[in-house]
């Protein structure tokens, strides 16, 4: 932990103007800061330019933090029960093992942001930017949506998606996972659609079940874009 950032960051918040100060010591370099294990439980660190900080193990216990940019933070174990985050820039953030229970995270960037393991219980992430988030394993994860128009996410033990087909044709199966997962899946000219393959798959993500498919159909699949510029699946014979 470093005690001049500390003592920095805690009298720009005092200060009651946006941590402005903080922000201008910081610079547009995000001169690297080591936070963790600090306690700013209840602080207003609302719009604070914490990008790429060390705040691992931090109390940040009901602390205002919304509007604040995260990026590529490292929250690993902290503690942010009943924290604001609403608006917050948590893109490649790491918050695994963390105790996030109550928080909110209303209009949040969460792209790339990782949650393995950390405790989601009563977490609000209405409108939340959700696009390659990691929450394998986090507990309260299966209380979480996904809105496929919006990306797609990984979710409890492992994954988002659960199918179970028993000898279904595969261009049927290829249909039903498409649409579960808001992405076309494309069956080549040397697949045959009237293959009956047979399917199990708990909780995993889009390339897990696209993988178990091919391993019993003996296919490959690779990505592609479709018409409107979003990734698409292209099923072929295996070579």
């Amino acid at each position: 932990m470093n005690a001049d950032a500390l003592t920095r960051l805690k009298q720009s918040v005092a200060e009651n103007n946006e941590c402005q100060s903080w922000n201008t010591w910081r610079g547009p370099e995000n001169a690297p800061v080591d936070l963790s294990g600090t306690s700013l439980a209840g602080a207003n660190l609302a719009k604070a330019n914490l990008a790429q900080a060390n705040l691992a193990g931090a109390n940040l216990t009901g602390a205002n933090l919304a509007g604040a940019n995260l990026t590529a933070a490292n929250l690993a174990g902290a503690m942010l029960r009943n924290a604001k985050l609403d608006g917050a820039k948590c893109n490649k953030a790491d918050f695994s093992g963390a105790d996030i229970t109550n928080a909110l995270f209303g209009g949040a960037d969460l792209s790339w942001a990782k949650f393995r393991k950390a405790d989601l219980t009563g977490a609000d992430y209405s409108k939340a930017k959700v696009w390659k988030t990691d929450f394998r394993d986090a507990k309260g994860a299966h209380e979480l949506s996904s809105d496929p128009s919006e990306g797609e996410f990984l979710t409890g033990a492992g994954g988002a998606f659960s199918f179970e087909f028993n000898e279904e044709r595969l261009d049927v199966i290829a249909r039903k996972i498409g649409a579960a997962a808001g992405r076309q899946i494309l069956l080549g000219d040397d697949v045959d659609p009237r293959m009956r393959v047979s399917l199990f798959v708990i909780k995993k993500t889009l390339a897990d079940v696209l993988d178990k498919l091919c391993s019993a159909g003996g296919l490959s699949h690779k990505t592609m874009k479709d018409s409107f510029g979003k990734d698409g699946y292209y099923l072929s014979r295996r070579k």
